[in-house]
């Protein structure tokens, strides 16, 4: 919910090394540090002419961070603050989707596969196929994790574990496709 409309902070125009912009300008997510969204930057409409839209591989999840990364190599972003924003951490995808808990962390689930998924095909877009690869890496390895975890920690489930890696055989099985980087829409839910 919002609480007014966006307006430069004080502060924030004091550090950035170009003026603010014209309110000519196109809203746009500008992704890093900051935590910043659609809603408190903006850039000109030749960014975004350079940058792209948004890409229409993504179904669900990181379409924004992979943009804002296209945009932050175009030239520097104009950031608004004093924002509240109330961010519900995927209730309506849970509800829809049947996933339980809160936020983005059950990659054990239809929606985590989703979330996994889109952040492979960010990595891989953004950062290339070698960080794609550490990636996936790190997932093949929690495998074991989850699994001796089992056995200390009443936390999670063997059938979440048996999900878990299905999820993980889905992102094997798509691993080319991405690798490829070719035109595809990334849905799995």
């Amino acid at each position: 919910m919002w609480r007014g409309w966006a307006r430069p902070s004080p502060t924030l125009q004091q550090t950035l090394p170009v003026p603010l912009l014209p309110p000519s300008l196109i809203p746009v997510p500008q992704s890093g540090s900051t935590g910043s969204t659609a809603p408190s930057s903006w850039s000109k409409r030749s960014a975004i002419d350079q940058a792209g839209l948004l890409d229409e591989d993504f179904f669900l999840y990181a379409e924004e961070a992979e943009w804002c990364g296209r945009l932050k190599k175009t030239g520097p972003l104009c950031i608004y603050g004093d924002l509240t924003v109330i961010h519900l951490q995927g209730e309506t995808a849970n509800k829809e989707f049947g996933s339980g808990g809160k936020g983005y962390y059950n990659f054990y689930d239809r929606k985590g596969l989703q979330i996994m998924l889109s952040n492979f095909v960010r990595i891989r877009k953004q950062f290339g196929i070698g960080w794609f690869l550490v990636q996936l890496f790190f997932y093949l390895a929690d495998i074991p994790v989850f699994f001796i975890g089992l056995a200390f920690s009443k936390r999670y489930s063997f059938a979440q574990f048996r999900q878990y890696c299905k999820n993980i055989g889905v992102i094997l099985r798509l691993s080319p496709t991405i690798i490829g980087n070719k035109p595809y829409f990334y849905k799995v839910l």
